[in-house]
């Protein structure tokens, strides 16, 4: 049996009160990305350009001398893939 929660229709386009509704129309809202968090890491994701293909050299030199670049991480040197107990539909393997 599955049971049906049914909202009261009077909850329905009823106005509701945003505590920080007046400071975002008037642009004074902090946002996360404005609160400042040290040492902080970024990582960023380079897709291939070709959809299928196989990777057969990686050239990171120019990449490992940049400023501020801490590692990459490519097919050479990332972990292994884990299998999943329950894949989600479609999916074989977890990173």
């Amino acid at each position: 049996m599955t049971a049906v929660i049914q909202k009261p229709i009077e909850l329905i386009g009823a106005p509701l009160s945003r505590v920080e509704g007046e400071r975002k129309v008037q642009g004074q809202a902090t946002y996360s990305a404005e609160w400042p968090v040290e040492n902080v890491t970024h990582g960023v994701l380079f897709g291939a350009a070709i959809a299928s293909g196989r990777i057969t050299a990686i050239d990171t030199s120019a990449a490992q001398v940049v400023r501020g670049v801490i590692g990459i991480l490519t097919h050479e040197n990332a972990p292994r893939l884990q299998a999943l107990t329950a894949p989600p539909a479609g999916e074989l393997l977890l990173p």
